[in-house]
């Protein structure tokens, strides 16, 4: 009798280790500065000081990781072929997308950019912890349009929301100087090497992009996050626009949609698109091909 309840005690014990909720509810208990996962995939150390992407990784273990697996079979469905030589991670935060990317075989390598000097710390520490630190390069850098230095607003609550001030009316928070440099400078030499470009950089996609035109001109598959209101306030939702209808590309997917189907690159559609997200007060994430 006693082995069968110290056995029962074991399993509810897991059962709850196991539950989102039960994990949910824990995450906000912690009085320690950080906390690791504990996931059948990948584990990630955490800043318990974050309450959305870190809690998130530790509650369920993952984050846009279905975003990313959508992108990867809507590419093979396109293309013919899913193959990524290498996948950079643009804004990568402490790792949800680069480190499952190479782990789960979608990606032979990473490259990994976070400017935000705790995030970074956090990235390295779990790419050793999850033994893809050999195929990921990190650089704790921002990426823009001119090589310098900007100032990067820290969100004390959303880790995942740090965000550099482009103007002066930016609010003006917790900030640190970070290094700028630009993705063209990151781009491999070898021809015919297949990237994915993922950038999620709180409204700063614009001049991310204006510093990676050879990316563009290559016609890499491009997955980025569209927030017209922050590219809006930012002063560059027409830059945003001119750089992608005049780029390569010529199909989007909407990774938030149920619908499979592209529309065309184009100002009207991602105008439409701007008008839609703003009425809802969302987002989405898109994908370009």
């Amino acid at each position: 009798m006693r082995s069968f309840i110290v056995n029962l005690c074991c399993r509810t014990y897991q059962s709850r280790l196991n539950s989102s909720y039960w994990r949910s509810h824990h995450f906000d208990a912690l009085d320690a500065p950080f906390a690791i996962s504990d996931h059948a995939r990948e584990n990630y150390v955490v800043r318990t000081s974050d309450k959305v992407i870190g809690k998130l990784l530790y509650c369920r273990g993952d984050f846009d990781l279905r975003k990313l697996e959508r992108a990867v079979r809507i590419i093979e469905a396109e293309r013919g072929s899913a193959r990524i030589d290498i996948i950079y991670d643009i804004g990568a935060n402490v790792g949800p997308i680069c480190i499952p990317a190479i782990k789960r075989g979608y990606a032979a390598r990473a490259v990994a950019f976070e400017p935000d000097p705790d995030n970074f710390r956090l990235l390295r520490i779990n790419t050793l912890l999850n033994s893809v630190d050999d195929r990921i390069v990190c650089h704790q850098v921002a990426l823009g349009a001119e090589i310098g230095e900007a100032k990067l607003i820290q969100n004390t609550e959303n880790h995942g929301d740090h965000r550099i001030a482009l103007c002066q009316e930016t609010p003006v928070g917790d900030a640190v100087t970070v290094s700028v440099r630009r993705l063209d400078d990151f781009m491999p030499e070898t021809a015919g090497v297949d990237c994915l470009l993922w950038i999620d950089v709180q409204g700063f996609e614009a001049e991310v992009l204006a510093g990676g035109t050879k990316a563009l001109q290559a016609g890499w598959p491009l997955v980025l996050e569209f927030t017209p209101q922050d590219l809006k306030a930012n002063g560059s939702f027409d830059r945003f626009l001119d750089l992608l209808t005049t780029s390569r590309y010529s199909k989007i997917f909407d990774l938030e949609s149920p619908s499979t189907g592209s529309r065309p690159v184009s100002r009207a559609v991602l105008t439409e698109l701007a008008a839609d997200l703003g009425r809802r007060q969302t987002f989405t994430d898109i994908l370009l091909l």
